[in-house]
């Protein structure tokens, strides 16, 4: 969730030491677009933005990245490093069309030509697995319906990865700078089969999946592929983002709902650990 009163900064500047860091900006556009207090649309608002006087973005519209109002949306950058001065300078510059904004600043420890691994699962609160690795609460979401079951995946190391859980038809936008990109998906059928709420079996939810209109999964049912355990991991690899910096991932239904329980986003050359 991002702060109800954004932050109107001109110049942002920020002592650091020495080393490589990883920068988060985040937005959400909530007076532009019709039902907000100034109407409108995509390219109402644009502005650019510096770092260190280097110009990395530029006629930025909030609204077109989130694709929606009201709707929070980042852009994420890399092998990011002080000013000689020790501070890093973040510029927003206003363009003709609106005053620049942000909402949010994440500045954390990177690693050198790398982002830090992104961890969602399909909670609203967050998780610690036992690899102490942090999982964000459910964010980047477009449509669908989360909900947390009473039981996960009982046979595996960290089954609170797979209690909760986004159903019905929706898509991710996480961002991430240009480069290439492993996604991890995991899923369980929680619902469906013959010992379950559901009943059914076999061709109870069958959906796809793609990134950025690349096919990853087609007519996926996860009670076929895993009749006994009903629980899948999932490896992508050498995804790209889009132009907006974003690996947009959709769940099309074909029979009832899909379904995601968490993902996982690291760099291609990283290696993740087992699950």
């Amino acid at each position: 969730m991002l702060p109800r009163h954004r932050c109107r900064w001109e110049f942002f500047n920020k002592f650091l030491n020495p080393g490589t860091y990883e920068l988060t900006l985040l937005f959400a556009e909530t007076s532009f677009t019709e039902g907000n207090v100034f109407g409108g649309g995509e390219t109402n608002r644009q502005f650019h933005i510096l770092i260190n006087g280097r110009t990395e973005l530029s006629g930025l519209d909030i609204l077109a990245d989130a694709h929606d109002t009201n709707t929070a949306t980042a852009r994420v950058f890399k092998d990011v490093y002080p000013a000689k001065d020790g501070k890093l300078h973040i510029h927003f510059q206003p363009s003709l069309t609106g005053k620049a904004f942000v909402n949010a600043i994440l500045i954390r420890p990177g690693v050198p030509g790398k982002i830090r691994p992104i961890r969602i699962v399909c909670r609203p609160t967050i998780h610690r697995d036992s690899l102490n690795n942090l999982w964000e609460p459910d964010h980047y979401y477009r449509g669908g319906t989360q909900i947390t079951r009473p039981t996960g995946a009982s046979s595996l190391r960290d089954p609170e990865l797979f209690r909760g859980e986004r159903y019905g038809k929706f898509t991710y936008s996480i961002p991430v700078p240009p480069g290439k990109y492993q996604a991890r998906m995991f899923f369980t059928e929680y619902w469906w089969g013959p010992d379950r709420p559901g009943l059914g079996g076999i061709g109870s939810r069958v959906f796809d999946v793609f990134c950025n209109f690349r096919p990853l999964l087609s007519s996926f049912d996860i009670i076929k592929r895993s009749p006994k355990d009903r629980y899948l991991i999932e490896t992508f690899r050498n995804l790209e983002p889009n132009l907006a910096s974003q690996l947009v991932f959709d769940f099309e239904p074909r029979a009832n709902y899909a379904l995601l329980n968490a993902i996982e986003i690291a760099d291609e050359s990283d290696t993740l650990p087992p699950h």
